[in-house]
């Protein structure tokens, strides 16, 4: 029932604009709609990543960026997700599967893309790539 509400609040924030902001400017809101995995689950990995604002879960497709589904089953099977495929591909939406389950990590690595966020690994490699070609022109 908590996860409805929560869904049902989602879908009518998703509706309206995005207004949150940060220090550096404006940050994209990502609407998601689920496919074969718990609207629960989906956002305990959400809340674990610290994108309740910046990542909302809607009820209808057409008012997805993107649709996310996870390989297996809360029962462990696996799950068929050609039928999900279909479906992003005719609403024209990216189809992401997370991996075998909905966790933190999971999410992140699926949606940092989406998110336009690095990782602190990719933040040190732009670093030192910036410092090799400020080098390389201060030489040149």
């Amino acid at each position: 029932l908590a996860s409805s509400t929560t869904t049902r609040a989602a879908a009518a924030a998703a509706r309206q604009p995005s207004s949150s902001s940060s220090s550096s400017g404006r940050q994209r809101v990502l609407k998601v709609f689920r496919f074969g995995v718990e609207a629960a689950a989906v956002q305990r990995a959400v809340d674990a990543c610290g994108w309740q604002e910046r990542v909302l879960q809607v009820d209808a497709i057409g008012q997805a960026d993107l649709l996310i589904a996870v390989k297996d089953t809360a029962g462990g099977r696996h799950q068929n997700l050609t039928q999900g495929e279909r479906s992003a591909s005719n609403a024209g939406i990216p189809f992401v599967v997370v991996g075998r389950r909905m966790t933190k990590d999971s999410l992140h690595k699926a949606l940092n893309p989406f998110l336009n966020e690095l990782t602190p690994a990719e933040a040190a490699a732009r670093a030192a790539e910036a410092a090799k070609d400020a080098e390389r022109k201060a030489f040149a």
